[in-house]
């Protein structure tokens, strides 16, 4: 999906480049997908480390939730 900004540079007295604007639209889609990317480069730098990794299910049960009584209750609910 190519998009393409509309962005306008605000300049000084002296023609140095001090701001933009753009479309609130733009912007929020341009804060999204600078999260998408932390979330990616957070991602990354995990899989780069050697530590141990803990399974979904261990920690649930570590925190005594039962997934079974969670998954009962997600289904029941939609279901209304």
């Amino acid at each position: 999906m190519k998009s393409t900004l509309n962005i306008q540079t605000i300049f000084d007295e002296q023609g140095n480049k001090i701001g933009v604007m753009m479309s609130v639209k733009q912007f929020k889609r341009l804060m999204s997908d600078r999260e998408d990317l932390q979330d990616l480069y957070v991602a990354y730098q995990r899989t780069q480390k050697k530590e141990k990794t803990i399974p979904l299910e261990q920690v649930m049960k570590n925190f005594a939730v039962n997934i079974k009584k969670l998954k009962e209750k997600s289904l029941s609910k939609s279901k209304k």
